[in-house]
């Protein structure tokens, strides 16, 4: 067969797939909600988990572009019952789009004053032509800029276009190895040295204020040494995925240049609205503030370095439609009851497998990992597992503490689509990866969560003096 045969025919079979997808997708959406759902179950609730199950399918397979998909999801949300209009749209309402823009914005600030380059410079010169070295960088970076920039997508919105940028001079293909490597790093493992702090974002607050008790130490010392674990793991799984050779890196670093204005003007807005954000605990203002501010700033005529009309043209607004529409996915499976009825069944399959502690552990990571397929939003899953699971705890043998600990890392540790956190959709969005690569990724990172919860976390907190059995 040929070189144009076999792209047609694979052309061919991926056009049938995403009518097919398609085809379900939008059966699900528009029939589901009319199905005959059980009747402790209100129809606004299964109408929300229709839509949902819908608008996730295409998320997940990439089957139209995720800003259609989001869109379709406020019309689906709206005409099948599941909300109003207002409440459909009552995620755009989040204070997390307006941070995520003022991210975006920040991050193309960096890129159009030249500063994102003068960073991927320095990125370089240490890594001196070994991909192996600039991705172990970036992987230890997710860690140790977590207790400077807490929140990934912060992180997310800096180190994107610094390595973007990296790839440019480097004249790396988009789709090359060491691109795949890095971007899928950045998307999948970047979040993963936040939730390790109490302080690092929604995860481990909302985790934290459900569990009870916990102190920001204690938080580390339980929590920290299994993520670092599923962190250093994960970077070897990406790099071994991808395995980015040597000759990958082989163009000239350009010679650094004196700073521009334009170039200490912005370091000065970033390192401003970095400032603000370590320092919540004084003024208290939401994140989104500062990020705002930073993007008023460095659009403001004579102090700023971007036009508006850029901001407009290279924003990337598909973001602000997904993650808005996410919220509001996650908003309407809570408020119709769905979550809650979901409970019901989890909790029946978990009763039914409980034979020991152990396989009832293992039934719960089941259960977690299928929930966090159906919930795009963590705070969602978060609010919905972790009362679930110490209520039953005591019924299953287990350690409530434990037990709370294991769904909260289960459901953070992986993704399955780019809609279910905000760092990895700032990478998909920009297209370096695409959602059946997220999707390939989150399985093979469900395996590898599942053995370090099982073989390091739970025998590492038996050591600490919460056994996996109370009395133990």
């Amino acid at each position: 067969m040929t070189g144009s045969a076999a792209s047609a025919k694979k052309t061919g079979g991926r056009s049938r797939f995403v009518w097919l997808v398609l085809v379900v997708a939008l059966a699900v959406g528009v029939l589901g909600p009319r199905l005959p759902w059980p009747a402790d179950l209100a129809p606004a609730g299964g109408a929300a988990l229709a839509v949902t199950a819908a608008v996730v399918m295409l998320w997940a397979s990439g089957a139209v572009p995720s800003a259609v998909a989001a869109l379709l999801a406020i019309v689906l949300l709206t005409t099948s019952g599941a909300a109003t209009l207002a409440d459909a749209l009552r995620g755009f309402a989040s204070p997390t789009v307006f941070f995520l823009l003022g991210v975006l914005g920040l991050g193309l600030a960096t890129v159009e004053s030249g500063l994102a380059q003068r960073l991927a410079q320095l990125v370089l010169a240490r890594a001196a032509g070994r991909p192996g070295q600039l991705f172990r960088d970036m992987v230890i970076s997710f860690a140790a800029l977590a207790f400077f920039l807490p929140s990934a997508s912060t992180r997310g919105g800096v180190l994107l276009p610094v390595y973007e940028e990296v790839l440019r001079l480097l004249d790396v293909p988009r789709h090359g190895a060491l691109a795949k490597a890095l971007m899928q790093g950045l998307s999948a493992l970047n979040r993963l040295g936040s939730t390790a702090l109490l302080t690092g974002g929604v995860t481990p607050i909302v985790a934290a204020a459900l569990i009870g008790g916990m102190s920001w130490g204690r938080w580390f010392v339980l929590v920290a040494p299994p993520m670092y674990v599923i962190l250093a793991l994960g970077g070897l799984l990406v790099y071994a995925l991808y395995r980015p050779r040597a000759p990958a890196i082989g163009s000239p670093v350009p010679a650094r240049t004196p700073w521009s204005a334009s170039e200490r003007r912005a370091l000065l807005i970033v390192l401003a609205v970095v400032a603000l954000w370590l320092t919540e605990d004084l003024h208290h203002l939401h994140a989104a503030v500062p990020a705002l501010v930073g993007l008023i700033v460095a659009c403001a005529p004579g102090v700023g370095v971007l036009r508006w009309s850029t901001v407009e043209r290279s924003l990337g607004w598909s973001n602000i439609l997904v993650l808005g529409a996410a919220l509001s996915l996650a908003s309407a499976v809570t408020t119709s009851g769905a979550a809650a009825w979901l409970a019901g069944p989890a909790k029946g399959f978990l009763g039914s497998v409980a034979a020991s502690a152990w396989t009832a552990t293992l039934g719960l990571l089941a259960v977690s990992f299928a929930l966090r397929i159906v919930l795009p939003n963590i705070a969602s899953y978060l609010t919905l597992m972790i009362p679930l699971t110490m209520a039953l705890a005591s019924e299953l043998g287990l350690n409530p503490l434990v037990a709370a600990l294991l769904v909260t890392i289960a459901g953070d540790a992986v993704l399955y689509y780019p809609a279910q956190s905000p760092s990895s959709l700032l990478v998909a969005e920009r297209g370096h990866i695409e959602s059946g690569e997220v999707l390939r990724l989150g399985f093979l990172m469900t395996a590898l969560a599942s053995l370090v919860l099982l073989l390091v976390a739970v025998p590492y907190w038996a050591w600490l003096g919460e056994p996996l059995v109370r009395g133990r």
